[in-house]
């Protein structure tokens, strides 16, 4: 049972669909308001689809979107390990497999 914050940090597909009710949430408030607060929502919509496309590598266009160069100050955040992973999974997605494995 436990905390919904610890259910978060231990099931990915949890945070996955926590990230996707957000974006709805975000579309559904953006329409309402009939985007009066886009310029404010942008930024935070945006760190949300990012952190969606963090969780699910298993995708490598995620990867690749994680990538861009204007996404560059998310990846920041996160370890070089992290983005050297991330990199991988793009272009060598069995290459980052074999190195998920042995740098745990």
């Amino acid at each position: 049972i436990g905390s919904w914050s610890s259910r978060m940090k231990s099931d990915s597909k949890n945070r996955l669909l926590h990230y996707n009710l957000i974006l709805e949430m975000y579309d559904a408030f953006n329409k309402f308001t009939a985007n009066k607060y886009e310029k404010q929502l942008s930024p935070r919509r945006k760190e949300c689809y990012l952190s969606k496309c963090s969780l699910d590598l298993d995708n490598p266009e995620n990867a690749k979107i994680l990538l861009k160069k204007e996404n560059r100050d998310f990846l920041k955040k996160h370890s070089v390990k992290y983005r050297v992973y991330v990199m991988l999974k793009a272009y060598a997605p069995k290459i980052a497999d074999f190195y998920y494995r042995i740098s745990k």
